[in-house]
C-alpha cells in the first residue's frame, strides 16, 4: 500500500474481495470529523450525501456508535444492536441507498485525539458476513497498521496519499509537516489560497486576519507538540462565505 500511488486502493479492493465484500474502507476519525475516509468503489454521490447527513456523528451513523476496542471485530450484529438504541433514518436511507448496510471493522490504533479504523461494507449481494470472512478480515489488521506506520514514516509518500484521498473528496486541505511548513495543498485549498484570506510567509501557512492567524498559529504549534490542539470552531470567511477551519 504505501509504495504506489494507487497502491491503498488496490490493497483495500483485494483485502474487500478476500473477505467477500464489495469494498474495503481505511478511516481516520476524530470525536467531531473524519479527517481520512478512503473506500474502494464508492462515488462522490456517496461521500457528499455521507457529510450533508454529518455521517460522522455518533447519533447519527450507527457504524461509529458500535465503536469497539482496539483489535475488536464489530459486525452486522453489533450494527443491528446499536440501531436499535438509536436509530437514524438518514444513515440508514444512506447506506440502502449506497448498498453498503453490512459488513464489518475494527478500531487498528488509537490515540488521545485520533482513531484509525479498517472496514469492509457489503452490499445485498454479498449478505451478511461469516464467521470465516471475519477470521479473513482479522488476518487483515496487523498488516494494515504495519502499512500505516510505514507510509506515515515516508513522508512524502505520505503527503501523495492524504492529497490524493481529500482530492477525491474535494475537501481544501493543507498538509503541514512536522517543521511547520506547507508540503502539499489540494486543488480546493489552492483556490483558498487564491482568495486572500491566507497567504504564505515562505512555507508556512499565515491568516490575513489576525484574529483569525493567532488562534490558527497556536493549534498548529499544539499539534506539532503533540498535544490537544482542539478547540471552538474556528470560522473564517472564503470569498464571503463561512468554512471551518481544522
Amino acid at each position: 500500500a504505501p509504495f504506489a500511488a494507487d497502491g491503498w486502493y488496490r490493497a483495500l479492493h483485494l483485502m474487500g474481495a478476500l473477505t467477500g465484500s464489495s469494498r474495503g474502507q481505511l478511516m481516520v476519525f476524530s470525536p467531531r470529523y473524519f479527517t481520512l475516509n478512503l473506500c474502494t468503489d464508492m462515488d462522490e454521490a456517496a461521500h457528499a450525501n455521507f457529510a450533508r447527513i454529518d455521517g460522522f456523528r455518533r447519533e447519527v451513523n450507527w457504524r461509529i456508535a458500535a465503536e469497539g476496542g482496539i483489535g475488536e471485530i464489530i459486525h452486522e450484529a453489533h450494527y443491528n444492536a446499536a440501531r436499535r438504541r438509536n436509530m437514524s433514518e438518514a444513515y440508514l436511507d444512506h447506506v440502502r441507498r449506497f448498498d453498503c448496510e453490512l459488513g464489518m471493522q475494527t478500531v487498528i490504533a488509537r490515540s488521545d485525539t485520533t482513531s484509525f479504523g479498517l472496514a469492509s461494507l457489503r452490499g445485498r449481494s454479498d449478505g451478511a458476513s461469516t464467521e470465516e470472512d471475519r477470521d479473513s478480515f482479522a488476518h487483515a489488521l496487523q498488516p494494515a497498521l504495519a502499512a500505516i506506520r510505514m507510509q506515515v514514516a515516508m513522508e512524502n509518500q505520505g503527503a501523495d496519499l492524504l492529497r490524493g484521498a481529500l482530492d477525491a473528496l474535494r475537501v481544501a486541505a493543507a498538509l503541514i509537516d512536522s517543521h511547520g511548513q506547507l508540503c502539499a495543498t489540494t486543488p480546493a485549498m489552492d483556490a483558498v489560497l487564491a482568495s486572500g484570506c491566507f497567504r504564505l510567509a515562505g512555507r508556512r501557512l499565515i491568516g490575513a486576519d489576525p484574529r483569525v492567524d493567532a488562534p490558527m498559529q497556536a493549534r498548529i504549534a499544539a499539534a506539532l507538540a503533540g498535544l490537544d490542539s482542539s478547540g471552538p470552531d474556528l470560522w473564517v470567511r472564503v470569498s464571503g462565505k463561512p468554512c471551518l477551519l481544522e
